[in-house]
Parts: C-alpha cells; sequence; structure tokens
C-alpha cells in the first residue's frame, strides 16, 4: 500500500492530527510565557530532542500543508482557483482574529491613551492583515506586564512563510512543471535540495523543508510505500545523528514521512471525528493571545495554569471561528475540476 493508494478522498485523520499539533503548540508556549525570558524554559521534548514541542507542531503542520497544498494545485491546475482556495482558507479567519485582538481584548487591557493605541492599532492591523515580513506584534499598553513581554500573538510569523511556500508551489505550476509526473517529481527534489543547502540558520528554509518534503511525498505518493517500520528507522536515524548538520533534516523527514503514514492509515472508527469539524487553525492563532491574558488578568502563574485557562478558551474560539467564518468561507470555493495529464 503506497501514500497514493489511500490520498483520495476525505477518508483520513489529518484534522485530528493538525488539532493534536496546534495544542501541542500551545502547550509548548506555556512554559516559556509562565517562566520569562529570565528563567531557563522547561519546555516538552526540548531537553530530549534539543527542539521544543512547539517547533516539533510547526513542521508537522508545514509536512501536511506540503502534501495537500500540491494536491491541490494538481487538482485544479487554475491559478485564479488555486489563490482563491489559498486566501479563503487563511485570511478570513485571521482577519476576524485580528479585529476581536484589537477592538476587544486590546482595548479591554491596554493602560495606553487612546490616541497612542489607535495609532498603532491601524499599524497592527495594516501589517499582519498583509501578510507582511516581520509584522508589528505588540500594542501599546497590552501585555506589558507579562513574564515573557508584550507580544500579542507571537504564532503568526509562520503563516508568512505559509504563504511563502503557497507562493513556490504556484510558480512551479505557472511554469507549467504539474503537467506531467516527471516535471513535478523533479521540482519537489529541486526544492528539497534548496531547503537543504539554505541550512536551519534561514528560517524560510527551516520551516521550508518540511513543507518540500511533504510536497515530494506527493509527487512520489505512487511509490512511497506506507511501512511503519520505515518511520522507526528514519526516527533511529535521526537519533544516530543528533549534534550534526544531519539531525534536523532527518528528524524533519521523519516527521513528515511519519505523519503522512499515520493520518492516512486505515482506521475506521478515528473518522467520525471529521464530522466534528476542523479546530486546528482557530486554536492555532487564538491560543498565545489567551495564554497571554490567562497570565496578566486571570490568575495564571505556572505551566499548567497557563494550558488550564487558555486551551479551553482557545477551543470555543476554535469552534466558533469554524463554524461562523472558516466553513462559510471554504463554501465559496469552486468544486476541484480534476485535470488529467496528457498520455
Amino acid at each position: 500500500m503506497t501514500l497514493g493508494d489511500r490520498a483520495v478522498g476525505r477518508d483520513n485523520h489529518f484534522t485530528l492530527i493538525r488539532l493534536l499539533a496546534a495544542t501541542g503548540v500551545l502547550v509548548s508556549h506555556a512554559f516559556p510565557l509562565a517562566d520569562g525570558r529570565d528563567r531557563p524554559w522547561r519546555e516538552p521534548l526540548l531537553e530530549l530532542t534539543g527542539i521544543p514541542l512547539g517547533n516539533h507542531c510547526v513542521f508537522v503542520f508545514f509536512a501536511i500543508s506540503g502534501f495537500y497544498v500540491t494536491r491541490s494545485f494538481d487538482q485544479r491546475r487554475s491559478v485564479p482557483e488555486y489563490v482563491s482556495a489559498r486566501l479563503l482558507r487563511l485570511y478570513p479567519a485571521l482577519a476576524v482574529n485580528l479585529g476581536l485582538t484589537v477592538l476587544v481584548l486590546g482595548l479591554w487591557v491596554t493602560t495606553a491613551p487612546p490616541g497612542i493605541y489607535w495609532d498603532t492599532a491601524a499599524r497592527f492591523l495594516e501589517t499582519n492583515l498583509t501578510f507582511r515580513f516581520g509584522a508589528q506584534m505588540t500594542l501599546p499598553g497590552v501585555f506589558e506586564t507579562a513574564p515573557w513581554g508584550p507580544p500579542v500573538n507571537n504564532v503568526l510569523w509562520s503563516l508568512y512563510y505559509e504563504i511563502v511556500c503557497y507562493g513556490a508551489v504556484l510558480l512551479v505550476g505557472m511554469i507549467g512543471l504539474f503537467r506531467t509526473e516527471g516535471g513535478l517529481r523533479i521540482a519537489s527534489l529541486v526544492a528539497v535540495a534548496l531547503c537543504l543547502w539554505g541550512g536551519e540558520e534561514m528560517r524560510l528554509t527551516w520551516v521550508g523543508l518540511p513543507f518540500a518534503y511533504g510536497a515530494a511525498l506527493y509527487a512520489w505518493r505512487d511509490r512511497v510505500p506506507m511501512w511503519p517500520l520505515a518511520v522507526l528507522a528514519l526516527g533511529g536515524a535521526a537519533a544516530l545523528a543528533q549534534g550534526t548538520a544531519l539531525y534536523l533534516p532527518l528528524l524533519q523527514a521523519t516527521l513528515a514521512y511519519g505523519v503522512l503514514v499515520a493520518g492516512l492509515w486505515p482506521a475506521p472508527r478515528l473518522l467520525p471525528f471529521n464530522r466534528l469539524g476542523d479546530y486546528s487553525y482557530g486554536v492555532y492563532i487564538y491560543a498565545w493571545p489567551l495564554q497571554q491574558l490567562s497570565l496578566t488578568h486571570l490568575g495564571a502563574e505556572t505551566p499548567g495554569g497557563v494550558i488550564a485557562i487558555a486551551l479551553p478558551l482557545a477551543l470555543l474560539c476554535a469552534v466558533a471561528s469554524w463554524h461562523l467564518v472558516e466553513r462559510p468561507a471554504l463554501g465559496l470555493r469552486r468544486p476541484a475540476r480534476r485535470k488529467e495529464r496528457p498520455a
């Protein structure tokens, strides 16, 4: 059984996996947010792997995205349809999140004068709504007493790189490399090679490599078997390479291949979870400000307290975001029209 055999239809477990990954980001951030910048982080997986749990979860997000965003363009082969599908997935929920951050949360907790607050709030909305690199992360008088400092929503940095990865898929498609299996496979291997060449010092290639792995696994899906033992072998190789330049690429390869095998594995008892809705994006974008709020205004003092307060609130916001914003926005997409490759 190959990835291609299972990567048809919607019988998969990625809705559950993405929600677990978003929850993992929340749990990961609870430790530095509660401990502050001047204390050692007691972060899950940091001592074991040298990489925080939140980073592992971001790698998982980008690997899944690489596989399915590449599949999205392959099925549509239409630039307007592809672009609209990507923007409808990210933009409406983000716009509502930023609006609530400025108009509700910020106004509630700010200690700054109205004139100063609104002047900065306008720039906050502008930079984040346009996915601008290095977007403004603070609002005047908001979370200034938090242990970690005043960033309002630090997780939004990843959306810029997500957009860049979407653009890379679009560029490959516009060049015409999706027209043949060979062209797509070569493009995916070139993307992996470029990310490996860029190294982990560049954040784009640091998160771009799992995306490229996901895209490559889609391009080669009909030849990639679903072998759990291969996941263990990759993980073992990564463990042996710890402390070398091969460690991060092997770890990301393990996560990318492992999460796709897990997500596509036949497990009918887990499929009913898909009926609930895809709450992962909502948890991801609402978690940080709610964690900051729990520390500054709701009495949390420890990582456990932050998780206990912020996780239920983030889930509540995510459920509302999915049913009131994200799902209606996705309903505006045109159904994908499968384009057949020429013989």
